[in-house]
């Protein structure tokens, strides 16, 4: 930054100048990695230590946690603490710490509504990562299990699920039950044989199966709720 003392515009004997020198100043950028658009950056005076300002309150990635600082955007290793006594970085320039972020973990419970049986949460099920549902373990008599609700959503048994919740915590699968019909054919006098015809309530209304019967010297002319 100088010269002590000041060099004269000429020599006329010899003389003995000292350097003078003056801190650098540098900067670290805080990159959001993912999280939101903003880049924030921070001066330092080199020698000197400093503390990082805590920015972990101002950066938010959904699904995420921040984690601390990284040296580069994709490593995953953590280098710094947010608030974290820093000195020297960089001995000028910028020096760029880019957030570093943990997916939220969550827990699928699930709900028999109204049916039995016991099914184990699923536990640990990262933000951001496929999964497959557990099998449905639930029953319940006379009704077939038909769906998944969660959420206003419907999924399949074993269906793959990612993102059921962007916070830490506990989401619900609550059984659908599918009602059932059956129909039951009697030959009336007649003869021959005719299975069992099932109807899921939410179809019908539906068409009853094709007469199978026969009875000598009678035409078949249609069904009746009870005997005639």
């Amino acid at each position: 930054s100088g010269w002590t003392p000041s060099v004269s515009s000429t020599a006329t004997a010899d003389a003995t100048y000292t350097a003078s020198y003056s801190a650098n100043h540098y900067f670290v950028a805080f990159h959001s990695n993912d999280g939101d658009d903003v880049v924030r950056n921070q001066e330092f005076e080199y020698g000197k230590q400093g503390t990082l300002a805590l920015q972990s309150s101002l950066f938010s990635r959904t699904g995420y946690d921040f984690a601390g600082w990284d040296l580069s955007a994709g490593s995953g290793e953590k280098a710094y603490d947010d608030g974290a006594a820093v000195m020297n970085l960089a001995t000028a320039g910028t020096f760029d710490l880019y957030a570093l972020w943990t997916p939220i973990e969550y827990t699928i419970a699930f709900d028999a509504n109204g049916g039995s049986g016991t099914m184990a949460p699923m536990e640990n099920i990262k933000y951001d990562t496929v999964t497959n549902l557990t099998k449905c373990g639930f029953t319940k008599q006379g009704v077939d299990f038909k769906c998944w609700t969660c959420a206003g959503r419907t999924f399949d048994d074993e269906a793959q699920v990612s993102n059921l919740t962007n916070l830490e915590g506990v989401v619900t699968m609550k059984a659908v039950w599918s009602e059932k019909c059956y129909v039951e054919y009697d030959a009336n006098g007649g003869t021959g044989e005719m299975e069992k015809q099932t109807f899921d309530a939410e179809d019908l209304p539906a068409s009853l199966t094709s007469n199978a019967f026969e009875k000598f010297g009678y035409t078949f002319s249609g069904w009746a709720t009870n005997e005639t």
